[in-house]
């Protein structure tokens, strides 16, 4: 089997890495960025029989490479590219790209390729956005030697998912997630890489099983999630998910992120919300209302009766609702996802 630097085997192109949440002991995990210390539940770690796989088809993969691939996206994201450098363990990182204000437009995965003549990255991403995605880079491009490309027909991403944290059986096929490592994992492989190739006998789910389990754990993601312009990084708990870097250098959109760490203070989140009724469909960007009629927050997806919502932290524990179109109501609880710090003070 041949094997070079960045290809495990003849489909697998990207290597574990140790994972974006120190490990502290069998039940304790410490967020690098914050420092909050989370408790997964040892009855969730004994039972492994529940994880899943899916080739998420709606994510695209656009790859960045040349001489200063690193220096243009270091000065357009969020997160530190420099961490992806070779020598680094770490394979993939979390981040977002910002407007000129502050705001997401687009979040995504960015992995690196081991090129020996030049460096590569691939930036996954919602798929809607890909074309938009390749716009916004090859505006600050300038004169920048990089050479930008679609390769979604070349590659396909994988998600392993399970809320029991059980770890794949294919471990060589994966790396932890760098958002969530404990609780999904993530492949790109080629496109002729088929379920049984790197499932080693998982469970298939689909795309709508996947989204459901991000809004189970409270997981925003895509254009769905994250409205291009219409919510804050912080707001989105980009440094929970260990998608920002407070000491890099200037990027766009930083002054009001770095600002808000700063200060502390941030009211809204995205959190996961459990609607009273799965049959009911919600409009994104309903407006969701305590029993007092004070704005809480807006609706941000639904799957069955799992759903995900921007909200006022303070109304969290209130019963909650949103007024249909035809009159009706509908009523949800939010709750406060498992993998927040337990003493981060939210």
């Amino acid at each position: 089997m041949k094997t070079t630097l960045g290809l495990l085997t003849k489909k697998l192109i990207l290597p574990r890495f140790g994972g974006s949440w120190n490990l502290l002991g069998s039940n304790h995990q410490r967020c690098l960025h914050c420092g909050g210390q989370r408790m997964a539940d040892s009855a969730e770690i004994a039972d492994t029989s529940t994880a899943r796989i899916t080739q998420l088809k709606q994510r695209a993969l656009l790859r960045v490479a040349g001489t200063d691939a690193a220096g243009l996206l270091q000065g357009l994201v969020t997160n530190d590219v420099e961490m992806l450098n070779s020598g680094s363990k770490m394979r993939a990182m979390y981040t977002m790209f910002l407007n000129v204000q502050g705001r997401v437009l687009y979040d995504a995965l960015i992995y690196h390729q081991n090129q020996q003549d030049q460096p590569s990255y691939l930036i996954e991403c919602d798929s809607v956005i890909l074309p938009d995605l390749y716009k916004h880079i090859r505006l600050h491009k300038l004169r920048k030697k990089v050479d930008l490309s679609d390769v979604s027909s070349e590659f396909q991403v994988w998600s392993l998912f399970d809320k029991k944290q059980s770890q794949p059986s294919n471990s060589s096929a994966w790396i932890p997630d760098p958002r969530l490592s404990t609780f999904m994992y993530r492949a790109v492989t080629t496109t002729d890489t088929s379920v049984s190739d790197i499932g080693g006998g998982t469970e298939a789910a689909s795309d709508e099983d996947y989204r459901r389990y991000r809004y189970e754990i409270g997981l925003a993601e895509g254009v769905l999630d994250f409205p291009p312009g219409d919510v804050l990084p912080l707001e989105s708990n980009l440094a929970f998910l260990n998608g920002v870097d407070f000491s890099k250098g200037c990027y766009l959109g930083q002054e009001l992120t770095a600002r808000t760490h700063h200060t502390g203070v941030i009211r809204k989140r995205i959190m996961p919300v459990q609607l009273e009724s799965p049959s009911e469909e919600v409009l994104l960007g309903s407006a969701i209302k305590t029993e007092k009629g004070r704005n809480a927050g807006k609706f941000r997806g639904q799957m069955g009766s799992a759903g995900i919502a921007l909200l006022r932290v303070a109304h969290r524990d209130e019963l909650l609702h949103i007024d249909l179109a035809d009159g009706a109501r509908c009523n949800l609880t939010a709750h406060v996802p498992p993998w927040w710090p337990k003493d981060f003070p939210h």
